[in-house]
């Protein structure tokens, strides 16, 4: 044999012996993987069977923080976190009750005996289920009567017995149609002259039905951009990080919510168009698309617009205002009421004035004394104040009338003062 046939003989003899060496150690490998598997799962297992359960029952700290339990956390705390993890874990490490034997004598009946559970559901406890009937029970909406919501809103709002009954009436048929399913909210525009109680209107629901006010002044949202205000900026732009009014407002109250759009006149009608599935449903997108809802929402609008006209012919609210050309057609299908409040009249007016005299009064610690004639004394003067700004001017006008002798009383510590007419002046003396 030739030197180059015994140099092939060779390779291909250490070329047989490698891949029969690769075939062994792959088959070697093969065949002690499983056992290897079965070996580690055994171990793990059998490594926190012992971890989870100790003397006592319960269970060390390092599974707790695994599990995202604290140690002293309790099952009704799990529970109401509405984590069904953290809850079984704490499940875990209780302490099961002993079980007695066929022969043991039966429980005493002063020692009360644990419900049994029925497959996956453990038994939370008497106060765990008092508590959860207490928590629903106050989401529970009382409905007042007709008479007890007018005359409550009657001790806030002067005059507008009409326009109170009518949104009496609106409110208690929300509350009466309370369903989760149901998220319209119901929509009332209340159009009169400034100063006739609109605001006041909307402040007086809130506080009879316990809720907050949420005010939106549509004097701010003038231009189309200003939507951004109600509905937060679309991401990457400046002011995204924030929640626009709309969503925050509707966010931090879920179950009941009075918003008041105040001069809707003043918002440019584009902000209305994307307003409209709002006033439909109830429903409105923050700028990260996410959808709200709220229960129970009284949506109220106050305009100027065609006051005077409506005032003279309340039965033709809604056409006067479709006429007028600030309402889309979709825009007034949305609204369920149309509530005029008409300039008060001169007993109202009055009693207006004698109302806001005495919170004048009360800013400086003083309580008037007025009689019939210097009251009617003070609408005269303060009437043409009256006719173009309401309430707001009849104030302006009490304070240019008395502020010095109001400040002079409180310097000297007076607690009580007379209004009184000396000619065609009026003064607040002690």
């Amino acid at each position: 044999m030739t030197t180059q046939q015994q140099l092939g003989a060779k390779i291909l003899a250490y070329g047989i012996g490698g891949m029969l060496l690769v075939v062994i150690v792959w088959t070697l490998f093969v065949i002690a993987f499983v056992p290897l598997v079965i070996t580690a799962a055994t171990l793990l297992a059998g490594l926190s069977a012992c971890a989870i359960v100790t003397e006592g029952g319960k269970r060390v700290a390092s599974v707790d923080a695994l599990l995202g339990v604290s140690a002293d956390e309790t099952l009704d705390d799990a529970i109401a976190r509405h984590d069904a993890d953290a809850a079984a874990a704490v499940r875990a490490r209780q302490p099961q009750a002993q079980q007695p034997s066929s022969w043991s004598p039966s429980p005493q009946p002063s020692q009360p005996q644990q419900r049994p559970s029925v497959g996956p559901t453990l038994y939370r406890g008497a106060d765990a289920y008092s508590r959860l009937a207490a928590a629903h029970e106050s989401r529970i909406v009382v409905i007042p009567s007709q008479a007890a919501l007018c005359a409550a809103i009657a001790e806030k709002v002067i005059g507008q017995t009409a326009a109170i009954d009518a949104l009496a009436r609106l409110v208690r048929a929300q509350l009466g149609s309370h369903d989760d399913t149901r998220r319209k909210p119901a929509v009332a525009l209340l159009p009169g002259p400034t100063g006739v109680g609109k605001t006041e209107m909307a402040k007086a629901i809130a506080s009879v039905l316990d809720t907050n006010l949420v005010r939106i002044d549509c004097e701010e949202l003038s231009e189309s951009h200003t939507s951004s205000k109600l509905f937060g900026s679309p991401p990457g732009y400046a002011g995204s990080d924030k929640q626009g009014l709309l969503p925050q407002a509707i966010r931090e109250n879920p179950e009941a919510l009075v918003l008041l759009f105040d001069e809707i006149e003043k918002a440019d009608k584009s902000i209305w168009q994307k307003l409209l599935a709002f006033l439909d449903e109830g429903r409105a997108s923050d700028n990260f698309g996410e959808a709200i809802a709220a229960k129970n929402t009284l949506i109220l609008l106050t305009t100027n617009l065609c006051a005077s006209e409506i005032a003279a012919d309340p039965d033709r609210a809604r056409a006067i205002l479709a006429a007028n050309g600030f309402f889309s057609r979709e825009m007034l299908g949305r609204i369920d009421k149309i509530v005029p409040l008409p300039p008060l009249v001169i007993a109202d007016m009055l009693h207006l004035t004698d109302v806001l005299l005495t919170r004048l009064c009360a800013i400086y610690g003083l309580t008037p004394q007025v009689d019939d004639a210097t009251l009617g004394a003070l609408y005269a003067q303060s009437a043409d104040a009256a006719k173009d700004r309401g309430g707001r001017g009849i104030t302006e006008c009490l304070r240019d009338l008395l502020i010095d002798d109001l400040l002079k009383l409180k310097a000297a510590g007076a607690t009580q003062c007379r209004i009184v007419v000396e000619g065609e002046a009026i003064h607040a003396l002690a």
